[in-house]
């Protein structure tokens, strides 16, 4: 008997904000940490063979994987100073599993999403939530997990007025939507 499954795909905002972040916190130069960025989800920097993301099959997953292991390894010690290097054990504990069952090209395929997938509408709120509230607190140091509620619910109330200004406008034929 055929059992449906379900594919739940992650979105990949948060993926790439979370390994960007753990680069940042190993102190990765920009150039080689948006070399590695681009390895795993593509980019004007990905090495030939394609990004993990591209991967057509587990066993292409798994080559690409293990090539870009060596390669992230020998740019974390020539570029950082982590002895030992730390990136392909958080990459390998962390995201890997992940990426492979939820972001690659073929599970996307088997998913019936071809090309380019979109966030969930929940998710990707949440997410322009998150950054609304860190720019407004952006200078004073804090972040949307230690902002008071006052600050974060006004951070949030600005957005949507700002949204509800560009819908009244765009029914009027003004600003930056149409109807």
């Amino acid at each position: 008997s055929e059992t449906n499954h379900t594919i739940h795909f992650l979105g990949v905002e948060h993926i790439v904000a979370n390994v960007e972040k753990k680069l940042e916190e190993l102190h990765f130069p920009p150039t080689q940490k948006r070399q590695i960025i681009d390895d795993i989800f593509g980019g004007p920097r990905t090495v030939s063979s394609g990004s993990l993301c591209e991967s057509k099959s587990n066993e292409e997953f798994d080559n690409k994987v293990s090539e870009m292991k060596e390669r992230w390894e020998e740019i974390e010690k020539k570029y950082t100073r982590n002895t030992p290097p730390k990136f392909v054990k958080y990459f390998s504990q962390h995201k890997e599993e992940k990426i492979r069952n939820s972001m690659t090209q073929y599970v996307r395929k088997r998913a019936g999403v071809d090309g380019v997938y979109g966030q969930n509408p929940i998710e990707w709120q949440h997410f322009l939530s998150k950054g609304e509230i860190n720019d407004v607190v952006k200078d004073s140091g804090q972040t949307y997990h230690s902002v008071s509620l006052p600050v974060a619910l006004d951070a949030l109330k600005g957005r949507a007025l700002r949204l509800y200004t560009d819908s009244v406008k765009a029914l009027h034929g003004e600003g930056p939507f149409r109807v």
